[in-house]
């Protein structure tokens, strides 16, 4: 009568381990077959095996989730910095339309309607060429074309402005008022 298969589907296995460890086992297995040494084993301690398997995944989800909220924290604080700038530069412009306009309205009464080149002699600009420049860059940046009143103007709210462009006049002879 034929021995019956230990095994129904063996698998061949190599290990290498420490020569002490062996000799501990091999004194502990006694006649007990090396396959059926490591089967009880994995028996015993599957749960701790499969538990420590588990947590070795989750402690390289863990450390790749730190890797990776350390680099939304570098961006959160570059798109923070970059929102501080903006603001910083729409607090600087705001002072700056606030300034303009206020100077604007002392020397501009309202219901007036001046020449531009009058209203640069009262603001202190020396007349010539840059006086010229000054009334094109402020239109350029600050005005945009509407019709006021009727009339085809060029209106900047932010500073409380309209000019009226003459087409018989250079810039300097556009008249301007207050924005009423």
């Amino acid at each position: 009568m034929a021995r019956r298969a230990e095994y129904t589907d063996p698998k061949i296995i190599t290990a290498v381990i420490e020569g002490s460890v062996k000799a501990e086992m091999d004194a502990a297995r006694g006649r007990q077959s090396w396959g059926k040494l490591i089967m009880s084993l994995w028996a015993v301690h599957k749960g701790d095996v499969v538990d420590k398997m588990r947590l070795e995944q989750l402690e390289k989800e863990n450390a790749e989730l730190k890797k990776l909220v350390e680099e939304m924290r570098a961006q959160i604080e570059q798109l923070q910095a970059r929102l501080d700038g903006e603001s910083a530069y729409r607090v600087k412009k705001q002072k700056q339309i606030e300034a303009m306009r206020a100077e604007f309205a002392d020397v501009l009464k309202p219901g007036e309607r001046i020449k531009l080149v009058y209203l640069f002699r009262r603001l202190g600009v020396p007349p010539g060429d840059g006086m010229k420049h000054k009334a094109e860059t402020l239109i350029t940046n600050w005005f945009n074309e509407a019709e006021y009143n009727g009339e085809r103007a060029l209106i900047s709210r932010d500073l409380g402005l309209v000019i009226y462009p003459d087409t018989q006049r250079g810039v300097l002879g556009w008249t301007v008022s207050r924005l009423e």
